[in-house]
């Protein structure tokens, strides 16, 4: 017998159904938006993915673009390509993290006088069996083209200045008598320093040993009728760092100072000194340097050349960076160079900037990538180890289908064909370089060579040492 139910159970009942049905229902709908949660969470990583691997193509395509320029054929690019633009990616990468150069923020000043003042130009002249490409003799020098010539170079040994040859001294006396058609054209004798550092070393090293070299240099300039003496103290700590040896040449600077300034007609005291910021920090002692020179001839070129480490091209001198420079890169120019100089504590009258009448030549991978950054192969054909003389760009640039580029942005040009690529300075850069040296009150230019500059007039002119003339020219410009 069934018992009936009651109006309240009947609704309990009821009641009860509907929330079971509820939480049947509830479960679905849970379940149905789980399903859509995961279905969108797995589009979504989808996209993401695709989007991560779009990102990555185009990344490799663009790196593959710099290294190897636009593509020729469906086959790709070869992993020999690829593993060069990961290991440019990479190192960009790395040295973009090192916040340390680019610090300090360096602006030079802009200066302006109340009379011009009058710049030096000094111009180092390689021996004839210096290893020129041309034999240069010194009665083809233009006596009043360079306020100074440097000698380059003499060497040391047992402590004391050696020529290389002895025929030099025969080169020497008849640089000297230059001086007779310009009385006021100093000639100084540069001493190669970097070629044996144990000997350097050992002269530095002993108070007994710098008063030794001094005594004999003394002798020997005055034996010659030199002017001075400049130190070419480039990499003298590199790449092992010994700060006692930096501390020691300073003392041997002060030591030939104070014998220098004392004589009846006091002897000129210089230093070619390099330009990238480790060498600067490793190997001088900038505030210190300042007190004993007359002045520094900073070597503002050999930025680029062909390394395997880094086979891209690249300006051998530019005056200034590029805006898709990073890090490290940020610091090859001369304009920072100088700044940086300045900011160590040499004078701006006493920095005299670097000049090359040199280039640097490359064997692109791909000519179709011929600009900055082009991957390369080795060095070039033309010239001598990578090296070529202006001379010898003119002569190339006097072939068929050469192209040339001046970069506005860096200052400086570059030349091409087929796969042969050149950085080089012509006369448009170098007055770059002149005008920049009088905007900023700096002490003058320094010419590096005199040999490598267009002796041979491949270049269309009339007169011999057209670089050269043309930063003369701008220096003593007193409209500029």
């Amino acid at each position: 017998m069934t018992v009936p139910r009651s109006g309240s159970q009947v609704k309990y009942e009821l009641l009860e159904e509907n929330k079971r049905t509820a939480v049947k229902a509830s479960h679905l709908w849970s379940a149905v938006l789980l399903v859509i949660l995961i279905t969108c969470s797995s589009i979504i990583a989808l996209y993401l993915t695709w989007q991560h691997m779009v990102n990555v193509s185009k990344e490799q395509e663009n790196l593959d673009f710099l290294m190897v320029g636009p593509t020729k054929s469906s086959g790709g690019y070869s992993w020999k390509s690829r593993q060069l633009g990961g290991l440019y990616s990479q190192a960009e990468r790395e040295m973009s993290r090192d916040l340390h150069w680019s610090q300090p923020h360096l602006v030079l000043n802009m200066s302006h006088h109340a009379e011009p003042p009058e710049y030096m130009l000094v111009c180092y002249y390689n021996l004839p069996n210096g290893g020129s490409t041309v034999v240069l003799k010194p009665d083809l020098l233009d006596p009043d083209l360079c306020s100074h010539i440097n000698i380059a170079f003499a060497t040391v040994g047992n402590g004391t200045i050696q020529p290389n040859l002895p025929s030099d001294l025969e080169v020497y006396k008849g640089v000297t008598a230059l001086k007779k058609k310009n009385p006021r054209l100093k000639v100084m004798l540069s001493v190669e320093w970097f070629t044996s550092t144990g000997e350097f070393a050992w002269i530095v090293s002993s108070p007994e040993n710098r008063t030794r070299f001094v005594d004999e240099a003394v002798k020997f300039l005055e034996a010659y009728e030199m002017d001075g003496l400049d130190l070419d103290w480039e990499f003298p700590n590199w790449p092992t760092v010994v700060t006692n040896q930096t501390n020691c040449f300073t003392e041997l600077l002060r030591q030939l100072s104070a014998s220098f300034r004392q004589r009846e007609s006091p002897l000129l005291l210089s230093v070619a000194a390099g330009a990238p910021k480790p060498i600067i920090d490793n190997s001088y002692n900038i505030s210190a340097m300042a007190d004993y020179i007359d002045f520094v001839n900073v070597m503002a070129y050999d930025y680029h050349m062909y390394q395997p480490y880094l086979p891209l091209t690249g300006a051998n001198a530019p005056l200034y960076e590029r805006q898709v420079e990073k890090g490290y890169f940020t610091t090859l120019n001369l304009n920072w160079t100088a700044a940086y100089w300045l900011y160590k504590g040499m004078p701006a009258s006493k920095i005299i900037i670097g000049v090359p009448t040199y280039g640097h030549s490359f064997t692109l991978l791909n000519e179709e990538n011929n600009g900055w950054d082009a991957p390369s192969s080795g060095i070039g054909s033309v010239g001598s180890d990578g090296f070529v003389a202006y001379h010898e760009v003119c002569s190339f640039m006097n072939n068929k289908g050469v192209k040339s580029v001046f970069d506005y942005e860096s200052k400086v040009p570059y030349t091409f064909k087929n796969k042969e690529w050149i950085s080089f300075d012509n006369e448009q850069s170098v007055a770059y370089k002149a005008e920049f040296t009088k905007e900023h009150g700096l002490g003058g230019v320094m010419i590096y060579s005199l040999n490598t500059d267009d002796v041979l007039l491949s270049c269309g002119g009339s007169s011999r040492f057209p670089l050269t003339a043309r930063v003369r020219d701008v220096l003593q410009d007193d409209q500029l």
